[in-house]
Order: C-alpha cells, then sequence, then structure tokens
C-alpha cells in the first residue's frame, strides 16, 4: 500500500495538481484542506503518515497548524510547499516542526520523490543546526569561522557538515549549497 497523504492549501488548482502526481507515484491521497482549521481537524482525525502543509493558510495560519499536528500526531510528517518570497514564513514552518521542502524549482517527479522520502521513517531529516550551519556555508564562512560564529568547535562542524553531506547526497560544500537550495534550505541568491 503507498503512503497516505493530506494536502492542506487554500489554493484548490495546486491540491488537484499535487494530486494528480502524487496518486500515479504511488501515493495516496486520502483528502485536503483549504485552512488552516481544516487541515488540523481533519489530519488529527485521519492521521496520514504525511501532510502537504501551506504555511499562509486562512483561519489557524500554517505554523499554528504545524504545531498542533506534531504536537497531536508526533509520527506524522509535515511537507510545506514554498511558494512564497517571505523567507521567514518558511523558517518559522520548519522551526514549528515542518521536516521538507516542496519549492518552485522542483520538477513533479522530483516533488513526488521529496514526498516519498518524507514518509520513509529510514531517511534522515536535516536538522535546524544543520540548516544553519549550511546557509553559513552557503555566504562563505570557513569551518572555523562557523565554529566561531556558533559557539561550537571545528570538529562539531564537520561532524554536521559530514552529516549534512551523507543526507543531501552531496560530495562537497558546493553540492551541499546547490541542494540545499533546490530543497529550499538555504535562500536562493
Amino acid at each position: 500500500m503507498g503512503q497516505r497523504v493530506w494536502i492542506a492549501d487554500h489554493d484548490g488548482l495546486l491540491r488537484d495538481a499535487l494530486r494528480t502526481a502524487l496518486e500515479p507515484g504511488g501515493v495516496a491521497v486520502v483528502g485536503g484542506a483549504c485552512d488552516g482549521d481544516g487541515a488540523v481537524r481533519l489530519t488529527t482525525t485521519l492521521e496520514p503518515e504525511i501532510v502537504l502543509m501551506d504555511p499562509s493558510m486562512p483561519t489557524a495560519d500554517g505554523e499554528s497548524a504545524i504545531e498542533i499536528v506534531k504536537r497531536r500526531c508526533p509520527d506524522t510528517r509535515i511537507v510545506v510547499p514554498n511558494m512564497h518570497e517571505d523567507a521567514s514564513l518558511v523558517a518559522r514552518a520548519l522551526e514549528a516542526g515542518a521536516e521538507a521542502l516542496l519549492t518552485k524549482f522542483l520538477s513533479m517527479t522530483e516533488v513526488v520523490a521529496l514526498v516519498r522520502s518524507a514518509g520513509d521513517s529510514e531517511v534522515a531529516r536535516v536538522t535546524k543546526r544543520e540548516a544553519e550551519i549550511l546557509q553559513l556555508v552557503a555566504t562563505g564562512y570557513s569551518t572555523r569561522e562557523i565554529g566561531e560564529h556558533l559557539f561550537i568547535s571545528e570538529k562539531t562542524v564537520r561532524n554536521h557538515l559530514a552529516s549534512l553531506f551523507r543526507k543531501l547526497d552531496a560530495r562537497n560544500r558546493t553540492e551541499a549549497v546547490y541542494r540545499g537550495i533546490r530543497l529550499g534550505i538555504v535562500p536562493s541568491p
């Protein structure tokens, strides 16, 4: 059986497009909501493995809805479609508990792959600290400078970088930053 996904987005066309892309890829879309209150109510009732949740929905905003869903259904993974210019909105969604981002630069094939991997319990997620380090790498900080900036040792920075390379399937800093931009972890220049 495929993964069960719930889509919470105020844009009906986007919900339909995501359903059309996901279902042939073995993902069962079990419903959708157009506002934050509906997303919380139905997600906590149906308990899907994955919720695609817009962080800027009417009624309960996405950030609040994410926090409530993660508190009530801690095993449900939340993926945020990042179609917004406001980077702080996406950062708040990640802090509230979202595990992954769908950016407008991804193809539908990449969207399906990301959603499927978000539901895979074996997939390691990028932590808040790793995202912070990747953003510093993108701005040109050296390992030593990152350590000084974050008040951690260079060895700890190198450990975080090794983890990032593994999670992002990157061989070096440049590939990691590129993949971070594609996934919405690092703001595009």
